[in-house]
């Protein structure tokens, strides 16, 4: 009976965390696995694993109120050079569609690094994709951005910065 108190009060805590939890954004989530998928198979890599970025992505979350979180990273290393910003940016419009706009596109000569910007908008709320390849590594983040709880959380920042 000792171990009951114990338990229940493990299953209360597991149930606090989970209502805790923002909602998953499953379609975001399965574009995005399909996204990694199709890269995967392309070019016939594999994307590192990048432990705790589901708690980073809470954290995140819970630190901007809600501003920001659903964190999703891939990490392709040593692709070979076989990759090119050009041809990831055709293949990432291609998978994503329509819906998604580039708004930032930067080529640093020096080092060879390319980035590109993608973001889907619905309503205050929006997606973003960052893409970069840099010497033969590709690297892909999503994250899931509340515009108004995001901007909230910026004056309110800045408003703690004047206090002090």
């Amino acid at each position: 009976m000792k171990h009951f108190g114990k338990r229940f009060g493990m299953f209360l805590a597991a149930v606090a965390w989970t209502a805790m939890m923002p909602p998953p954004a499953h379609a975001a989530d399965s574009e995005f696995d399909a996204l990694v998928s199709g890269i995967e198979q392309r070019y016939q890599i594999r994307h590192e694993h990048i432990p705790l970025i589901g708690f980073a992505s809470f954290c995140a979350h819970v630190y901007t109120r809600g501003g920001v979180g659903g964190f999703r990273l891939a990490d392709f290393a040593d692709t070979g050079g076989r990759i090119s910003a050009d041809d990831i940016d055709s293949f990432v419009q291609g998978k994503l569609g329509s819906s998604w706009n580039v708004i930032l596109r930067s080529h640093e000569r020096e080092t060879k690094d390319d980035t590109i910007v993608y973001v889907r908008s619905t309503g205050d709320k929006f997606l973003m994709l960052i893409a970069q390849v840099d010497n033969g590594q590709l690297s892909l983040v999503r994250v899931r951005i509340n515009a108004n709880r995001l901007s909230k959380w910026v004056n309110d920042q800045e408003r703690h910065t004047e206090k002090w």
